[in-house]
């Protein structure tokens, strides 16, 4: 069936039915940052398995993926087959623009209502994202949300686990003020349960305890300790920078928050997960640091910027000579520099259109990410320094490889997530500057990351868990120090997971499992590569299973140790470049700077896309255009180390 005769049967569809089976509302922020209360319907009605949402007014696509979802994810629990229903969604708000996946909880119980045929009482309110787990995830905005009920007929607000004070602010406190009940949910199960009891009255809640992180001890090899002392040393700078904090009311709060992570980090250097540790300090000090800069004035930021900036001069000029021994500390500190310096160039663009507020934390994560980039560089060089007569790798052996992976990311279908662009643009930044080894690397995070969205995309409730991979199989990812790392790290997200019932642990555990298996395959083959000394003359080409060829060149007087690392490469370019070269599921023909601008004006002018994020793509793209690069970037939201 073509797009029209599809958009025909839609709005014949609509006109036939009263579309107001089951309704609900959901409390929302409008653009102005009020809260407003949301009308949503629902109907379910014979068919083929696609959801429609009225554009009433326009909404984002945030919003429209949230809809497929919670479908999918109330079919199952309703017992449904999807496949022979059509869901029809109807959103009508007081405002501009519905963006985001507040609303999906919303959406699923409505869906789920639908399919059994069982009405929620009419006094219930609801907020929180639907994840594909079916859990209940935590959202912004619920102080304003909530008191967008005020003097309403709303008795009963669901709202996501933990929220219940949020900021400071106790929000079931001040909703019971003005008669309205909030109860946390943990699960599209919670709400259903609680949903179909009688109007007016109280609900028996389930009272949600925190409950400790629980997590198997690692034994660490040696390799890992240079990282275990760089994670004690932060741990240490954040105690004091918490002492501090705590000398002032104003500072307190922050303090409690980081003193938390703070003893998670110890925690987790007892368990020998000194990546985790690490990174929980990272993430803590951008809080941290962020608030002891409120008070900056704009010129005041800007020359801190640009103070930054000089600084990523230095620390790129002190990087260490890339050898077998220290390779992958070497990738680590270029990959944080060039994190960095993307994050700079962006305040840069954004500076004088954004207030200074928004921009404190993308200054402060460049920071931390160049003084990361220091400490991993001088643990490249005490390893050089410890091995005199290590051989020096060859940049140019990486570059043909990095190139081709480049370019299977950009050839990426739509416009990825921001994770995946932070990398992508990294390793572009990489590849600009010669440093073919870190944007293969930035290239493989990017990579990977693809092809985890695109096998989970599929999957619904408890199917997650069968894709976990448990700490069992730690001795496969021995042949990287990364990969090892990576691959402990997502142990640990696995267990905040169970622990907190948040979906994004379990998304970010499968993205770093499979990022562990690839740098477990590459680097060995990386090494190979970069051990060839290049000369000009050109030896021949190799034909991939794709059909596509890549240029190879000849050596000169190979060492023993290429030799040694010759066997493995050949035992598995095989897998390497059917991973570099794997055709996406809808490929496409890379967009240029232009095209990239038209398509999000178009995406903006039909509300699929909130202006705050029309600006922050547009000015990305408008700098590749008068650069002439050939990029997709965009705004990375996620840190980590």
């Amino acid at each position: 069936m073509n797009k029209l005769a599809l958009a025909v049967l839609f709005f014949t569809v609509m006109a036939s039915f009263s579309f107001a089976q089951t309704s609900l509302q959901v409390p929302a922020v409008d653009t102005n940052g009020k809260g407003v209360l949301t009308l949503i319907q629902a109907e379910v009605l014979q068919g083929e398995g696609d959801v429609f949402v009225d554009i009433e007014p326009f909404i984002s696509v945030d919003t429209q993926e949230s809809a497929k979802i919670a479908a999918r994810v109330a079919a199952k629990e309703a017992g449904a087959d999807l496949d022979n229903y059509n869901v029809l969604f109807k959103i009508i708000a007081n405002t501009e623009i519905v963006d985001g996946p507040s609303g999906g909880a919303g959406l699923a119980l409505l869906a789920y209502s639908e399919f059994t045929n069982r009405k929620p009482r009419p006094d219930l309110a609801i907020t929180g994202t639907i994840e594909r787990d079916g859990s209940v995830g935590q959202i912004g905005g619920i102080w304003d949300k909530a008191l967008a009920l005020k003097g309403t007929n709303v008795k009963l607000f669901l709202i996501p686990r933990g929220q219940s004070v949020y900021q400071g602010k106790n929000v079931a406190a001040e909703a019971a003020s003005f008669g309205v009940q909030v109860v946390e949910v943990r699960s599209l199960a919670d709400v259903i349960k609680y949903a179909f009891t009688s109007a007016g009255s109280l609900v028996e809640p389930v009272a949600f305890q925190e409950t400790p992180l629980v997590l198997q001890t690692i034994s660490s090899p040696p390799s890992h300790n240079p990282l275990k002392d760089l994670a004690l040393r932060e741990t240490n700078s954040l105690k004091k920078k918490i002492a501090e904090l705590e000398k002032t009311q104003a500072g307190k709060v922050i303090a409690e928050s980081a003193r938390t992570e703070l003893n998670k980090s110890e925690f987790l250097l007892e368990k020998g997960f000194y990546y985790s540790a690490a990174n929980t300090v990272f993430v803590a000090e951008i809080s941290v640091e962020s608030f002891e800069l409120r008070n900056t004035q704009q010129i005041e930021f800007l020359n801190l910027v640009k103070k930054a900036q000089e600084e990523s001069e230095a620390v790129k000029r002190e990087f260490a000579l890339p050898t077998v021994e220290n390779l992958e500390w070497v990738i680590g500190a270029k990959l944080r520099y060039y994190w960095a310096l993307d994050k700079l160039l962006e305040i840069k663009e954004n500076a004088g259109l954004v207030d200074v507020q928004q921009l404190l934390p993308e200054y402060v994560s460049a920071k931390n990410w160049l003084a990361a980039a220091r400490e991993m560089n001088g643990i490249a060089k005490g390893i050089s320094s410890s091995n005199p007569n290590a051989t020096v790798l060859n940049e140019a052996g990486a570059k043909e490889f990095a190139r081709k992976l480049l370019d299977a990311v950009n050839q990426s279908a739509g416009l990825p997530d921001n994770e995946i662009i932070q990398h992508y643009y990294g390793g572009e930044l990489a590849f600009e500057d010669g440093e073919y080894a870190t944007a293969f690397a930035d290239a493989v995070f990017a990579k990977s990351f693809v092809d985890t969205r695109n096998r989970i995309s599929s999957k619904i409730g408890d199917e997650f868990n069968e894709e976990i991979v448990n700490a069992s199989s730690l001795s496969q990812y021995n042949a990287s120090l990364w990969a090892e790392l990576y691959f402990i790290h997502s142990l640990y997200l696995v267990a905040e997971a169970n622990r907190t019932n948040e979906f994004f642990y379990t998304t970010n555990a499968l993205k770093l499992q499979e990022l562990s298996k690839n740098f477990a395959r590459q680097i060995p083959f990386l090494k190979g590569l970069m051990m060839q000394d290049v000369v000009e003359e050109e030896a021949g080409v190799v034909s991939t299973p794709d059909g596509l060829k890549i240029k190879t060149t000849v050596t000169s007087q190979p060492s023993l140790l290429f030799y040694a690392l010759a066997g493995l490469g050949i035992a598995i370019v095989v897998l390497v470049l059917a991973f570099v070269l794997k055709k996406p599921s809808q490929p496409l023909k890379p967009l240029s700077p232009v095209e990239k601008i038209e398509k999000i004006d178009e995406m903006l002018m039909h509300g699929k896309l909130s202006e705050r994020n029309w600006e922050l793509l547009h000015q990305r793209y408008f700098r590749q255009l008068k650069s002439g690069e050939r990029k997709t970037p965009s705004k990375p939201k996620r840190k980590s180390r």
